[in-house]
């Protein structure tokens, strides 16, 4: 009976160890070169010393954006980018929080904490690129943010029209700038400003900064998708209301609904004003905006009126997510309200495909490099010298 027991085991035995061997056998020949591979592609390879000494790593803030399979040096896993790689997943959407708590000098706050973290201690993260007028595509530029590492849906151009309104223009970006990151959107911003003391034509400015925009990406090789023309007033209050064109038939109009207006749907006779989205193609099927309104309103009604002929639609989101707060303000002294607006309405739509972006006539005087913005100085030109 104990040899029968010392038998079996004995054969249990070898059984383990032969299953041991074989295991053992297929790990060294399948196992080994893939881990191996894996190590040569990801991490480092295999054959650099791993003594490496602290003095050769990256500094915590340098930029890696070369980094070749011959590289002799272990890049520190915190500062790795992937600059240099083809990106292969679709920017996310991170913590959209819905409804905002819209707070002025937090948003005016955190503007100034990213102007100071972004420009070396400097006191202005200005970079003055010289007077000059556009001749040439060449000399457009722009300053892209998010989307680096991934793919967006969109590349969107946001164009805000822009005069003595610093208070303003901080505070929108210091609201916007986070919300549109979280939104994971690819992304850079126009504030296209009216020089000189002449009355404030709008339409001249956003046509101008679509030139401008359309100029700069193609020049980087970034062409955008969607053109949002945005009043420097207007703070978003729901983040779930996403920056982006539906593009085809629709054009979109965001702020659907404004705290001034006691958020009554499109009251008091708005039309398409305040937050307005284009795709490249719908705006110049409409031609743009026109260039015959001077001084205070008009040329959103203009505008709406130019979609309806030109056979597309208007989107909206629901009044819940396109909901907006108004900074409050005076209005500009030279742009005093529109005493002619019905002749300007009739030039715009006898006019239609020869007044807008077809004969626009400004000049663009000189641009300011920011971190987060770019901001384009326009000359428009007089009232009553062209383009009536």
């Amino acid at each position: 009976m104990k040899v029968k027991k010392v038998f079996a085991t004995g054969i249990c035995v070898a059984l383990v160890l032969s299953c041991n061997y074989v295991l053992l056998i297929y790990f060294h020949k399948e196992w080994i070169p893939s881990l191996r591979s894996f190590a040569n592609s990801t991490f480092l390879p295999m054959n650099i010393s791993r003594n490496i000494s602290t003095t050769e790593l990256p500094s915590a803030n340098a930029q890696n954006t070369s980094l070749s399979p011959t590289r002799t040096t272990l890049p520190s896993p915190i500062t790795r980018t992937t600059a240099s790689f083809k990106a292969v997943e679709s920017c996310k959407r991170n913590s959209l929080k819905g409804p905002l708590r819209i707070d002025f000098k937090e948003a005016l706050e955190r503007y100034e904490i990213e102007s100071r973290l972004n420009t070396n201690g400097n006191e202005t993260d200005e970079i003055f690129l010289g007077n000059y007028t556009v001749k040439h595509p060449a000399d457009c530029s722009s300053v892209f943010v998010g989307g680096d590492n991934c793919i967006p849906e969109q590349i969107v151009a946001i164009i805000i029209p822009f005069r003595d309104r610093e208070s303003h223009l901080k505070i929108l970006l210091g609201h916007l700038l986070p919300i549109l990151q979280r939104q994971g959107s690819r992304f850079s911003i126009f504030v296209v400003e009216q020089v000189g003391d002449g009355v404030f034509n709008k339409g001249r400015v956003m046509n101008t900064g679509f030139k401008y925009a359309k100029a700069a990406s193609t020049i980087t090789e970034a062409p955008f998708q969607c053109y949002i023309f945005h009043d420097v007033d207007l703070m978003m209050e729901n983040d779930k209301l996403l920056y982006k064109c539906t593009g085809g038939n629709y054009v979109d109009h965001l702020s659907t609904t404004i705290n001034k207006f006691d958020y009554k749907p499109l009251c008091c006779g708005m039309t398409v004003g305040g937050v307005l989205a284009f795709s490249g193609d719908q705006f110049h099927q409409v031609n743009g905006f026109p260039n015959n309104f001077w001084g205070w309103g008009g040329e959103d009604d203009a505008m709406n009126e130019r979609i309806r002929l030109k056979g597309l639609r208007i989107k909206r989101p629901n009044f819940f997510t396109g909901r907006y707060t108004m900074i409050k303000h005076e209005r500009d002294g030279l742009n005093s309200a529109n005493g002619q607006i019905d002749d300007a309405m009739k030039s715009s739509r006898d006019r239609l495909d020869s007044n807008g972006l077809a004969d626009l006539q400004t000049t663009i005087v000189g641009v300011h490099q920011y971190q987060f913005f770019t901001r384009v100085f326009v000359d428009v030109g007089m009232n009553g010298t062209s383009q009536r």
